[in-house]
């Protein structure tokens, strides 16, 4: 039986293997820095990070740091839209219970 990769430590791996062409990246690596792209992007652009990136900033980025941010976003938005429906349902009730208030008088 084939046992389940980790999150973490798959990504660590993913990530060595493309360290030997990408000096941020090893750099990373080696000072055990926290594996994401707001480090990677801190660390590429000490000067500032800019506002927006071209394709081709983008494309220069390691592949599994970008997934990851993709990823991370996508979740994101579920849990605002599960916010959001936990929200309305609230308000449903709210307004139910006034009307059987209204109704009982």
């Amino acid at each position: 039986m084939k046992e389940q990769e980790t999150g973490p430590s798959s990504l660590r791996e993913e990530l060595t293997t493309l360290a030997g062409s990408d000096a941020t990246l090893a750099h990373m690596l080696k000072t055990n820095r926290p594996l994401n792209l707001e480090t990677y992007l801190a660390m590429e652009y000490p000067d500032g990070i800019p506002k927006t990136l071209s394709s081709e900033q983008i494309s220069m980025i390691p592949e599994p740091l970008r997934r990851q941010s993709e990823n991370h976003e996508t979740e994101a938005d579920g849990m605002r839209a599960e916010a959001l429906r936990r929200s309305q349902v609230h308000q449903l009730f709210k307004a139910r219970r006034g009307q059987t208030r209204d109704s009982s008088k």
